[in-house]
């Protein structure tokens, strides 16, 4: 029994664990027919946290075996940049509405999240941790913890608006009449990042090219608002 405690609570096996239930979440993903409820982080979370509960391992110990994916993160979103590259000149022919559009958005997103917690008193870690719930992860971590705020609980806000923001938003789209690649696209990378992104690109390659440049160009505008709006309301 000693044995096995020791083996569950060895980085390796919080390292398998993750990508294990990662695998799982898009066996059920492609088998269920790619329903945007069932985006294979979502379900990978699930299964990580009922075996967090089941067995002998800590968050923190799992966190600590899950580092070198925490790392490879920041990689896996520059690769995006692909798609950006292959549809260039399409981007181009949208290049000053698609700026202006995401720096409306950017402080949009910033300040009606922030009026809206300010009016419940929430606490200020609380407050700076939502403000990066519309920008990618790694981005959401580094700026929440650089402003004082939870990088844990950062992320978690960033899961909650990239899955809500995968679910709702092509029916969004389809009720509001927008079917263009731009505007599906902007919209998914702005208000949903890196999953928004991932559903953007099962549309087609232009949509999700939009899609990862928003996202990326959204987590600049918005790290760069934080520090001047953040003092506001803090």
């Amino acid at each position: 029994m000693n044995l096995l405690i020791s083996v569950i609570q060895t980085p390796t096996f919080s390292l398998l664990l993750t990508v294990a239930a990662f695998v799982a979440g898009q066996w059920f993903y492609l088998r269920a027919g790619k329903p945007a409820w069932a985006q294979p982080f979502v379900t990978a979370f699930f299964l990580i946290v009922i075996v967090l509960l089941l067995l002998p391992l800590t968050y923190s110990r799992y966190q600590e075996g899950t580092v070198l994916l925490q790392q490879l993160l920041g990689t896996s979103t520059v690769a995006l940049a692909l798609p950006i590259y292959f549809h260039a000149r399409r981007i181009r022919q949208y290049f000053l509405p698609l700026i202006c559009t995401l720096l409306v958005s950017s402080a949009l997103t910033v300040v009606v999240a922030l009026l809206i917690l300010k009016l419940f008193r929430v606490d200020s870690s609380v407050l700076i941790s939502m403000a990066t719930k519309s920008i990618t992860t790694p981005i959401a971590i580094a700026v929440s913890e650089h402003m004082g705020g939870s990088g844990s609980l950062a992320a978690a806000f960033v899961m909650i608006t990239g899955v809500l923001g995968a679910i709702l938003g092509a029916p969004l789209m389809k009720m509001t009449g927008h079917h263009s690649a731009a505007a599906q696209g902007i919209s998914f990378g702005v208000t949903a990042h890196a999953l928004g992104t991932v559903r953007a690109l099962e549309v087609d390659q232009e949509t999700g090219a939009f899609s990862a440049l928003a996202m990326g160009l959204n987590g600049l505008f918005t790290a760069l608002l934080l520090p001047w709006v953040l003092p506001l309301f803090l």
